[in-house]
């Protein structure tokens, strides 16, 4: 009887000492690989512009992580998220204004008219934009008329259908990246 307990002790330790031997061997991540120079043009390049779709780490370019599906690529335009993409060059242009976005629909409206107050409260002048997730016609009419505030409605037939389930939330990284546009 005393045999089985230090026969499991036994099992258990080599099982570790296999375990921590082999992890500690692997030379990088598994969702990276070695960049293979025959595939270089191939593997993680794009569309007319030749966008780079693949993650380098910045320690060690010749990791490459998995390529960016290319089907993507038209979104990433649209949202203005592409190496073409424009951006502020802070040492050139002027910070712009910054605009308060946010997004609501009949179950958060009332915490909706909350954040435009204090909004109000430390920015009086400041813009606010409210993308309409599903709001009744007489609560978009009390919103259109608030000074500064300026509603829009969340275009959910651009996007995939399961991006109309508001309570996964998916809609809230495409509002991020539609922002003020």
């Amino acid at each position: 009887m005393r045999r089985k307990p230090s026969l499991l002790i036994a099992a258990i330790v080599t099982l570790l000492v296999v375990v921590f031997y082999f992890g500690s061997n692997l030379s990088q991540p598994l969702l990276y690989s070695l960049k293979n120079e025959d595939d270089e043009g191939k593997k993680c390049f794009c569309g007319s512009n030749l966008q780079d779709f693949c993650y380098r780490l910045p320690e060690n370019e010749s990791i490459v992580g998995q390529q960016f599906n290319c089907a993507y690529e038209v979104y990433l335009e649209r949202f203005g998220l592409s190496d073409q993409a424009g951006y502020v060059d802070l040492e050139k242009d002027d910070l712009p204004n910054p605009v308060f976005v946010t997004a609501f629909s009949n179950s958060h409206y009332n915490e909706g008219l909350t954040l435009i107050s204090t909004i109000r409260k430390y920015f009086p002048n400041q813009k606010v934009v409210v993308y309409d997730l599903g709001m009744h016609p007489v609560r978009v009419k009390t919103l259109q008329t608030l000074c500064n505030v300026e509603y829009r409605k969340f275009r959910f037939r651009n996007y995939p259908p399961y991006v109309r389930h508001l309570h996964e939330y998916r809609w809230k990284p495409l509002l991020i990246a539609v922002g003020d546009s």
